[in-house]
């Protein structure tokens, strides 16, 4: 799958960077494949991993003054975080569009209909691939962030609901890849990390004791578009074509377990919201705050 297979003629405004993007891991192996790749994504953990701990020992090294959450998470704020929530908002992306058109065995079944032609089914086969392979990353760095979540539990906050959020999103991702289900609604989800550039400014910023209402307002509307609205899009795709339109049963996941999938895409849902009112009700406080005290 090293090549578009048939993009170019499904999806040709989104099949050239879908492959060009997926050329940048291929050294570590990870390449897309309609079989979750364990092996590639503890390569991509080490990775990132790496990443966090080299800059805490050059941060400890070079400025020991910087703030202990910047210093020790640093790597996963400024680095892993914002490039590799860039890399699969926007695949994501470019997945959702070309799902956007498909037929919906492709969009929640995985599997190419049998009235499909030659080159449709080169293309369908090879945009579920390239699902994969941003499926694979996103299991990655869900699986680091949670790691540094558990192992510095009082430097993140004790963050609860956090956890939660990464457990669905791990549980969610080895379902989607291992039954090839739900692409569409997965292509959805994964544009959430628009938002977290702006989260971890937001962290950085709060590290070094400051603020900015720039930040904050860029959050709360990447927020907001991505994450309440996308989102409710894709609740809404999914509640209309799996359970009112009556579509097909997926041929291998057990009935409970696309009940379950469901589930917890409304708990995640309910999440967001929840997050989302949070985040406007920070916002409203800030914004009465003298402007002396705003950076």
């Amino acid at each position: 799958m090293h090549g578009m297979a048939g993009l170019e003629v499904l999806a040709p405004e989104v099949g050239a960077f879908l492959d060009a993007s997926a050329a940048l891991f291929r050294p570590l192996g990870v390449t897309p494949s309609l079989e979750l790749d364990a092996e590639a994504v503890l390569r991509l953990v080490a990775l990132m991993g790496t990443v966090v701990m080299l800059w805490g020992m050059a941060a400890a090294r070079v400025a020991p003054g910087l703030p202990l959450l910047l210093r020790k998470f640093g790597g996963n704020y400024m680095l892993v975080s914002n490039f590799v929530c860039f890399y699969i908002a926007s695949r994501g992306a470019a997945l959702l569009w070309a799902f956007a058109d498909a037929p919906y065995d492709v969009q929640y079944n995985g599997r190419v209909p049998a009235t499909a032609t030659e080159a449709e089914a080169a293309g369908y086969t090879a945009l579920l691939a390239h699902c994969g392979l941003t499926n694979q990353i996103f299991l990655a760095y869900m699986t680091v962030e949670t790691l540094l979540l558990l192992f510095c539990w009082e430097e993140y906050g004790g963050r609860w609901d956090a956890l939660l959020h990464h457990a669905v999103y791990i549980a969610g991702s080895i379902i989607n890849h291992h039954y090839l289900s739900y692409q569409l609604v997965f292509a959805v989800l994964v544009q959430g990390e628009w938002s977290t550039p702006f989260l971890t400014a937001r962290q950085a910023l709060k590290a070094c004791g400051r603020e900015s209402a720039v930040v904050d307002a860029a959050f709360a509307a990447a927020f907001f578009v991505v994450r309440v609205v996308l989102l409710t899009y894709g609740v809404g795709h999914m509640t209309r074509s799996v359970y009112l339109d009556g579509g097909a049963p997926h041929p291998d996941m057990p009935a409970m377990m696309q009940h379950f999938v469901y589930a917890m895409l409304l708990a995640m849902y309910a999440l967001n919201i929840y997050w989302f009112t949070i985040v406007i009700a920070k916002a409203a406080k800030f914004g009465r705050r003298p402007r002396s005290k705003i950076e």
